[in-house]
């Protein structure tokens, strides 16, 4: 067995999912960072680090709407990401020895690398991108002409049940 170590910089807060080799990775935070210390068999480990939107789903339309009366009309919204960033590194590092990688956050740049990896091991970058989704940015959009819509219908509704 080899060890993995990785370090993240320069993260305000890790959002998002951070999985080795198919499994979710837990990460210790110290001092600004993230850390996490894996042990493989493998001889090379595969590293994903994802965040999306949630209008990506199939169903995101009816998800948002559900939400949105939940929240009693978005008093108590939960705060989606309103930007629509996708943010999306995947690599390979090798695992024949014990491994340190440090993986700091690039300043942003639509459609730009999230991420530098620095390690004495060697990588295979697949991809690393951050960008904002358009698509989603309508689809936001649109949800927020809906809730709009939603809100005026229920309060005229309350009102002609009232009167």
């Amino acid at each position: 067995m080899v060890k993995l170590e990785l370090e993240f910089v320069g993260l305000k807060s890790l959002e998002g999912y951070v999985t080795v080799d198919g499994k979710y990775v837990k990460l210790k935070k110290v001092k600004g960072k993230y850390f996490c210390n894996l042990e493989t068999n493998q001889e090379k480990s595969e590293v994903i680090i994802y965040k999306s939107h949630e209008y990506t789903s199939k169903h995101w339309f009816l998800w948002n709407a559900f939400c949105f009366l939940i929240s009693l009309f978005g008093l108590f919204d939960t705060g989606f990401n309103k930007k629509c960033l996708v943010q999306d590194v995947r690599f390979t590092i090798s695992t024949m020895q014990d491994t340190r990688a440090v993986i700091r956050r690039q300043n942003f740049v639509d459609g730009g690398a999230m991420v530098n990896v620095e390690t004495s091991a060697a990588i295979g970058m697949i991809t690393n991108q951050q960008y904002y989704d358009k698509a989603a940015k309508k689809k936001h959009s649109i949800m927020n002409k809906a809730k709009i819509a939603l809100a005026a219908v229920v309060v005229l509704a309350v009102t002609l049940l009232l009167i």
